[in-house]
């Protein structure tokens, strides 16, 4: 196993065969799980919440449940190291509004060089 920590990524080596013709890749994998006890919106006291994630110019967004302050999405984006060329990952949660623009719910940020990094192999959420 090999360790570069200065970039924040973890990965591992195995033996190689001449069938084996894919270069190894490096993946950010974000998990988004749930949301408890969101508020209702005011005009229609109720929420329809869904989640983007955003790395740089790159996002992902969750599927958007209807009227539910306790979302469970159980979702995983792959966003590839290659790609990525900003040191935070935003998060977030929005209120699905079918007339006019989407509510927003709240926001997290997370400093990419913080996150805790795992060889792919004992990850759950790498494939």
């Amino acid at each position: 196993m090999e360790d570069n920590m200065e970039s924040g990524w973890i990965y591992s080596e195995r033996a190689t065969s001449t069938y084996d013709l894919v270069e190894q890749m490096f993946y950010l994998y974000v998990r988004v799980v749930k949301a408890k006890d969101l508020p209702p919106n005011p005009v229609t006291s109720n929420v329809d919440p869904y989640v983007e994630v955003k790395v740089g110019n790159y996002k992902g967004k969750t599927r958007h449940f209807e009227k539910k302050f306790n979302p469970e999405w159980q979702q995983v984006f792959a966003f590839s190291k290659e790609k990525i060329q900003f040191s935070v990952i935003e998060v977030f949660v929005r209120d699905k509004d079918m007339v006019a623009r989407d509510d927003y719910i709240g926001r997290v940020e997370f400093d990419m060089h913080v996150v805790l990094t795992r060889v792919p192999r004992d990850s759950l959420v790498a494939p």
